[in-house]
């Protein structure tokens, strides 16, 4: 996804969430993105991005931080090919 399409994907979710008058964290969801990309590019996932989203974010709120946010993107690529391996 190109930067202005990113961009604009962004703030419509910002809006959205907004006039719910909920919380919405763009790093967040930044990097929830970046994984779900990678993830389904290895066949790891079939889930849309919303059900990917829902599914972190409900991780999140039980209290159990995924590590692979806070990975840089050649750790993730290693951490999700790795995990792609095993599953084969």
């Amino acid at each position: 996804m190109s930067n202005y399409r990113w961009r604009a994907f962004i703030e419509s979710k910002y809006k959205q969430v907004r006039k719910e008058k909920g919380y919405f964290d763009r790093k967040l969801i930044k990097n929830i993105y970046r994984i779900w990309i990678r993830a389904k590019r290895l066949g790891l996932t079939e889930d849309s991005l919303c059900m990917f989203t829902e599914k972190i974010v409900l991780r999140i709120n039980r209290g159990e931080y995924p590590k692979e946010l806070n990975m840089n993107i050649g750790k993730l690529e290693q951490h999700l090919k790795k995990i792609a391996k095993d599953r084969s």
